[in-house]
């Protein structure tokens, strides 16, 4: 009986005499595909389990790779809080460092000291809430004449007119 001969690289049986892997394509050397009465009995097939390229071999990366990234988003997640302490180096003094303490930034006045601009300032000021004022009013007018056309539109075919105004709260 004539032994059977496996490939290297993914062990699949090789044919007698082939010149290549009929599985994966990998060259076979001279001596296996020499004829069986030549070639040395001790060729055996290689453990499927951990050979490259089989299902286990790719498993064990996957998981590998899992791993590896798992750790990496730890090793930063840790690294971001320990930026954010408030007990961390910067370049900032111990003292501005105290929590809830909010040092604002104050612009210079681009006025100074010019009694003219500062008037202007003033008046643009006033200006801006006389105008606010007018838009509140506006605002209430348009809420009374939309109340107003709305109880009109149910009042008109009422016998006491003002009564049923008063009732929806527009007089």
């Amino acid at each position: 009986m004539a032994s059977r001969n496996f490939c290297s690289s993914c062990g699949d049986g090789l044919v007698p005499g082939a010149a290549f892997c009929g599985n994966c394509g990998t060259g076979v050397p001279s001596s296996v595909h020499a004829p069986a009465a030549q070639q040395a009995p001790s060729a055996r097939p290689l453990d499927k389990k951990g050979s490259p390229g089989s299902l286990n071999h790719i498993e064990g990366l996957g998981i590998k790779l899992l791993i590896f990234l798992a750790i990496c988003g730890l090793v930063s997640l840790a690294l971001f809080h320990l930026g954010s302490s408030p007990g961390s180096s910067s370049s900032a003094p111990a003292a501005e460092q105290q929590p809830g303490s909010v040092h604002p930034v104050e612009a210079p006045d681009p006025c100074g000291t010019d009694q003219a601009c500062i008037d202007k300032r003033g008046q643009a000021e006033q200006d801006r809430e006389w105008n606010d004022e007018q838009d509140r009013k506006s605002d209430q007018q348009q809420r009374y004449w939309s109340k107003r056309k709305d109880a009109e539109g149910e009042c008109a075919n009422a016998d006491d007119l003002t009564k049923c105004m008063n009732a929806h709260g527009v007089y």
